[in-house]
């Protein structure tokens, strides 16, 4: 696999160029201005359509069509928020089942723990591409190893599902060889999107494994729009309506939330340049509100997800099992509320990492710098943290509303699960993100060629 030395970019993040504010439609413009931009462009599209023929492509001893008809009985819950990541290729039990998702589950794993060992800290601080290649190649081992223990996990489910349906579809008869085949078809296939991402960053446009599942989620839209153009014929149309200005709202609310941040100034300084003395003007340290992006969602949907997997084949067993996977099945009150706990916590937690004060107040220190109207050389760490703690608390409360929109809107309105979940908060934060860091990037090259 080629090496990138690129860290991975969440998606959902806020971002800006040089504090400068620009429209999407003038960073878009850069693909028609530029041929460099133009070739790139090409090559994304190119890659992305071999994404979107893998998603196709079933793994070893499965009937297709059988396999449609038993999930599309099962519709909803669990099985269409993991789908949602990976563009429809789980329903279809392809090779990208998982889609990139273990690699993003590993690079937050490895992100948190390179924060929390302080012997990997060091190495970060005092070697950068040391240590950037340390973090690329545990984050691919540990990648692997979650690759092959989801897989595991919704073969087993899969199994389950194909006892019960009227149509089986698995088609090899021994259980062994089938978890063999299926793990190492699934767990290749991950990995080789994430070598599809790496060739997105060295020759395409914007980060590798952010577009690749922007790609998923925009791919399933034209389906959740039928879905919903469906039932609007079959009931009231008011009423889809009345939900779509609801998910525009949504939207607006996003892009508003993620472009939010608390400003503080931070003081001019004189600096020594050619024997002459120079001022550096103040400037603005942006806090973001929202700095996790979506990843308090990811992993709390993830934390809830495997003791529900784990627990489910024992259900059968004992009462009170089955009532605990029953409780933290996707819609129902105790998961909505278990969820939007972890979230915010998890939220908190990670911003501490995102935007570690001590940091912030470390580089200004050797930059000769301070907050404007603070002493130098105080602790300003302690009034960095104060403004982080009171800026993270919406963010996190709007994270939190955000997952729980899909689940509340299908139980006030009964509506397909594939629409709530594709249209929904957790995936259009994903999709404003992604497109506002391509577009980000693009007026950046046109800025750049414009001085140029």
């Amino acid at each position: 696999m080629g090496k990138n030395k690129k860290r991975i970019m969440m998606p959902g993040g806020p971002k800006e160029i040089d504090g400068a504010s620009f429209t999407v439609l003038s960073g878009l413009a850069a693909i028609f201005e530029i041929k460099e931009v133009r070739l790139k462009f090409f090559i994304t599209l190119f890659i992305l359509l071999i994404y979107r023929l893998g998603a196709h492509l079933p793994v070893p001893g499965i009937d297709v069509n059988a396999l449609a008809q038993a999930t599309n009985a099962r519709a909803g819950g669990l099985m269409d928020f993991i789908d949602m990541f990976a563009g429809g290729a789980l329903r279809r039990f392809t090779l990208f089942t998982l889609g990139i998702m273990p690699y993003i589950s590993a690079e937050i794993i490895m992100q948190l723990l390179m924060s929390i060992i302080p012997s990997w800290k060091e190495m970060m601080q005092e070697d950068q591409e040391k240590g950037k290649d340390f973090m690329q190649f545990w984050s691919r081992a540990l990648t692997i190893v979650l690759a092959a223990v989801q897989s595991s996990l919704f073969i087993r489910y899969m199994i389950d599902q194909n006892a019960a349906s009227t149509t089986p579809f698995i088609l090899i008869n021994s259980i062994p060889l089938f978890y063999v085949v299926s793990i190492l078809a699934i767990t290749s296939g991950t990995m080789f999107l994430i070598w599809l991402g790496d060739k997105i960053d060295e020759f395409g446009i914007g980060n590798g494994a952010s577009i690749i599942i922007f790609a998923g989620i925009i791919s399933r839209m034209p389906s959740a729009l039928r879905q919903l153009y469906r039932t609007a014929i079959e009931r009231n149309i008011f009423l889809m309506i009345a939900v779509l200005i609801m998910f525009v709202f949504i939207v607006v609310l996003i892009i508003y939330v993620q472009r939010g941040k608390r400003k503080m100034m931070v003081g001019g300084s004189k600096s020594i340049r050619g024997g002459k003395i120079a001022m550096i003007p103040a400037f603005p340290l942006n806090i973001p509100i929202n700095p996790a992006g979506v990843i308090p969602i990811i992993f709390a949907s993830i934390f809830l997800q495997l003791p529900a997997q784990i627990l489910a084949p024992f259900a059968g067993k004992a009462a009170f099992i089955q009532r605990l996977v029953v409780a933290l099945y996707p819609g129902t009150g105790w998961y909505i509320l278990i969820n939007s706990i972890l979230i915010i916590l998890f939220t908190y937690f990670y911003s501490q990492f995102q935007l570690n004060p001590q940091d912030i107040a470390n580089y200004l220190s050797k930059s000769g710098r301070t907050l404007k109207g603070k002493r130098a050389g105080g602790d300003i760490a302690i009034e960095i943290q104060k403004t982080v703690d009171r800026i993270i608390l919406p963010g996190a409360i709007f994270l939190a509303f955000i997952a729980a929109v899909p689940d509340v809107v299908n139980k006030l309105f009964n509506l397909p699960h594939e629409f709530t979940y594709i249209m929904g908060g957790t995936s259009i934060l994903i999709t404003a993100g992604v497109a506002f860091d391509i577009a980000t990037r693009l007026e950046s090259i046109r800025r750049f060629r414009l001085r140029g």
